[in-house]
């Protein structure tokens, strides 16, 4: 019922006339990719980082592949995790260390046929932290909070802010350069997606694929 929810969600959201519109219209395609966090059961732990090629974009390859017939599809690796402390202190690595491994997980994700960028290399993470001072604490980050059962309050108050400024970031990214962004479904990101799409002009696909954050 799950999976048969999300399918429903995911196109009812992508063949909206205004949106399939805008996609259409896009130049291509833009899908950002964590770092090889450690996972269990299709979920991240973030126990640890490896250096090969990471989960959310090996499950969203064969899609992205075939996406790719339409338009080209830019894949970018965020490498601003490395200046997330509470990312540093789950996996118990320096920001040294953490770049290390972002620089290798990078030439892993080329060594399978793609042309990836790193995310500082296209805006910088100054300006994500600057958004992050913006967010707006109403329903919605109350609503986001609820759904994770991880953590203390103010611990989800920083997620829901990451999550917000990085979209955010991306999608003025998006409209810059007539890109479409793709995401991967999970209800809060569904919901978030909706939030912010209102204050841009550009198209938003989702994979009808569960993300593993």
């Amino acid at each position: 019922m799950k999976k048969e929810y999300r399918q429903s969600q995911c196109q009812e959201f992508n063949l909206s006339k205004k949106n399939k519109r805008k996609i259409n219209n896009a130049s291509a395609y833009v899908y950002v990719s964590c770092l090889d966090f450690s996972h269990s059961n299709g979920v991240y732990t973030y126990t640890s980082v490896g250096e090969g090629v990471p989960l959310s974009l090996e499950i969203a390859k064969g899609d992205l592949e075939s996406l790719s017939e339409e338009k080209e599809v830019k894949i970018i690796l965020s490498d601003h995790e490395i200046h997330r402390d509470n990312l540093l202190e789950l996996t118990s690595l320096t920001k040294e260390r953490l770049m290390k491994k972002s620089l290798l997980s990078y030439e892993a994700i080329k060594s399978e046929g793609m042309n990836p960028v790193l995310l500082s290399d296209i805006y910088p993470y100054d300006g994500v932290l600057s958004q992050e001072q913006q967010v707006p604490e109403d329903s919605h980050l109350e609503y986001a909070i609820s759904q994770w059962v991880k953590g203390s309050r103010e611990e989800r108050i920083l997620r829901y802010k990451q999550s917000y400024a990085e979209i955010y970031c991306l999608f003025e990214y998006c409209e810059k350069n007539n890109l479409c962004p793709i995401f991967l479904y999970s209800s809060f990101l569904f919901r978030l997606v909706n939030v912010l799409k209102k204050k841009f002009t550009i198209g938003v696909l989702f994979l009808e694929i569960a993300d593993p954050h």
